[in-house]
């Protein structure tokens, strides 16, 4: 698999604290890698590794096939990033900001007006920054960090502090830059039902420690759809459920069946239920949530590594 990103043993500690802890990251060319965590896991450590920005204590650390040790200019010349919060110039239009960039990276002047075309910053772009909402200060950074054609982006809790409609506009964003410019995304993220809707491909990782990383698709298939029963007869729907050996909990509105039941397990205890006079006003199936999945995983820190999945 041809790779934007890979890390062997990757391990850096602050003190007594083991902010990365042994991460082997596989980053496809082309995909939008979530990068997911709770506030605290490692995910802005990870990056200034990935980045060059500070040194690890083991491991090593490929971008684009090259060293970022041993060939680091050429490791981050095609690199665009966002870590944190982008430092810009209030004081200077948001046109001004980006040909700063053009001077320092010795690039011409049209990537100007390309950027803005990809950000939609057009019509804004000879307004002064301090004017700027804090979404439209994000796709400055983020058409500053598109300069020179970059073939990774990396971009560090891009929707945070977003209002809703900054967050989808981001989102949106986002998920066309593999087709429109054929850029790979590395996007880091606690909100793990943004990257749900943007991602193909994630790692989860805790306390330093990856617990997952794969596609998207692979991490949803590991967890069996609910069956979500509306009745009036809770009691009544729990006990027959039991009766069948079937694992059930009370919901908002009936009974949610959580054992793994196939078409034919289903129509049977819908008839069962319907049966014992239990009021069936509707039976559906929920898949469950990137976040739910997240916290059945973090629910237990020593989690098998059999339960792992990394890619080759």
């Amino acid at each position: 698999m041809d790779l934007a990103i890979r890390t062997d043993g990757l391990r850096r500690a602050f003190g007594s604290v083991q902010a990365v802890n042994g991460i082997d990251l596989h980053v496809p060319t082309g995909s939008v890698f979530g990068f997911l965590g709770p506030n605290g896991s490692g995910k802005t450590t990870t990056i200034r590794l990935l980045l060059g920005l500070i040194r690890a204590d083991a491991g090593s650390v490929w971008i684009n096939g090259a060293d970022i040790c041993t060939q680091r200019s050429v490791a981050l010349a095609k690199v665009g990033a966002i870590v944190e919060n982008p430092a810009l110039y209030p004081n200077l239009t948001g046109r001004e900001v980006l040909r700063i960039s053009t001077v320092l990276l010795k690039l011409d002047t049209s990537e100007i007006a390309r950027v803005l075309e990809i950000v939609d910053l057009r019509q804004a772009a000879d307004r002064r920054v301090r004017g700027y909402s804090l979404g439209m200060r994000q796709r400055l950074a983020l058409a500053r960090a598109l300069m020179g054609h970059p073939k990774l982006l990396m971009l560090d809790e891009p929707t945070n502090g977003l209002d809703p409609a900054g967050i989808a506009d981001m989102r949106r964003l986002i998920k066309t830059l593999p087709e429109q410019s054929g850029t790979t995304v590395f996007v880091s993220s606690h909100q793990l039902s943004e990257m749900e809707q943007m991602t193909d491909h994630v790692a989860l990782i805790k306390s330093g420690r990856l617990l997952f990383q794969g596609r998207l698709d692979s991490l949803m298939a590991q967890t069996q759809a609910a069956l979500v029963i509306d009745t009036s007869d809770i009691e009544v729907a729990l006990a027959t459920a039991t009766s069948m050996k079937l694992d059930a909990k009370a919901g908002p509105n009936g009974i949610v069946v959580t054992s793994p039941i196939d078409v034919k397990a289903r129509a049977r205890l819908i008839t069962a239920l319907v049966e014992v006079g239990c009021s069936v006003s509707q039976a559906r199936l929920v898949e469950p949530s990137l976040e739910q999945l997240f916290l059945t995983l973090t629910a237990d820190a020593q989690m098998p590594t059999d339960r792992m999945e990394t890619m080759s």
